[in-house]
């Protein structure tokens, strides 16, 4: 074979070589615009669904001041995950680059909004076992549940959150070897499986402290209860949710990590992995507020309050701790 010969077949060897690179970028810059418009719209959604939860849940006193702080800081991991996901995934699109390509990892702007991201995903779990313990002090120690020192035990565990969060934070973002990485998701989803077992214990010791005490405490301090046992119950089915969905990607993980499962694409496993997180940052709310027999009728009530020709009068409204409307001038 000449060397004339020899060289054209380099050639299109190297012409077929661009072709296919070519080929491929474009399927993948395909797939990105094709779940592009699938995270916003579960982003639009979730924020929605969030602002409300915020209004109803956070910004009423239907809950006492550390129940409502847990939860806030829970809501706000939630918009985090979800506002944080659609910044990277719009700019890696932005510039025909897989979200967790190394090309796309270099922008500073993939770094920042991959902190939160992972700030998100650390508030989602960390405020939520401090939530689940507070209730069970509420419950076990409820005389001195109201007390100062109360107060300050609560301020050290949840500003103990950050410094774990830096760990976090360090461990999904920082760290070079996947180990770290995969150890730090295991261990904040074995602190949610964790919740999930106090969540369950709260609710049963709840209702039994609650019938076995009547007569034997004051109404204030068997409402704090009946407050506790209607939390549990009402976070209980989300949670479990929350858990098989948990569940279902730790085993993903494995399966991938392991090569038994391989995708064609490996940038498919990542999109649908947070498809499934961002979906269950919306789904925890929706079934909490539906739950909850007090926000419930405080959603039922704002409807029709909303609702055209069915009020007559509404200016002075208020809400009992019960979420009901209080004020005799309105009118239905």
């Amino acid at each position: 074979m000449s060397k004339f010969q020899a060289s054209e077949q380099e050639d299109v060897s190297f012409g077929q070589d661009i072709q296919r690179d070519q080929q491929l970028l474009t399927e993948r810059a395909s797939q990105m615009y094709f779940w592009l418009p699938i995270h916003f719209m579960v982003t639009l959604l979730g924020v929605s669904t969030l602002l409300l939860y915020f209004r109803i849940v956070v910004c009423t006193k239907i809950l006492d001041v550390y129940c409502r702080f847990s939860l806030f800081l829970m809501s706000f991991g939630k918009l985090l995950v979800l506002i944080s996901y659609s910044g990277i995934l719009g700019l890696c699109t932005f510039y025909d680059l897989e979200s967790e390509s190394e090309e796309c990892s270099e922008y500073p702007l993939h770094t920042f909004f991959a902190v939160l991201h992972s700030m998100g995903e650390y508030l989602n779990v960390g405020p939520f076992f401090v939530l689940v313990l507070d209730r069970l002090f509420s419950i076990l120690n409820i005389n001195h549940h109201n007390s100062e020192s109360y107060s300050q035990f609560y301020t050290v565990l949840m500003s103990s959150n950050i410094f774990l969060i830096f760990i976090y934070v360090y461990a999904i973002v920082m760290a070079s070897a996947k180990i770290f990485t995969l150890a730090a998701i295991i261990i904040i989803f074995f602190v949610f499986f964790i919740s999930l077992g106090l969540v369950v214990y709260l609710f049963h010791i709840s209702e039994n402290i609650y019938y076995s005490t009547q007569g034997k405490l004051s109404l204030d301090k068997r409402f704090r209860l009946s407050q506790s046992h209607e939390l549990s119950k009402s976070l209980l089915p989300p949670v479990i949710f929350g858990c098989i969905v948990k569940l279902i990607l730790i085993f993903s993980i494995f399966l991938v990590y392991a090569e038994i499962v391989q995708f064609s694409n490996p940038d498919t496993f990542y999109q649908i992995w947070n498809l499934c997180l961002n979906i269950d940052c919306i789904i925890l709310p929706i079934m909490f507020l539906y739950l909850h027999k007090a926000f419930r009728k405080k959603i039922r009530s704002m409807l029709m309050i909303s609702g055209r020709g069915k009020v007559q009068r509404y200016s002075n409204i208020e809400w009992n701790e019960n979420g009901c409307v209080t004020k005799s001038d309105t009118i239905f």
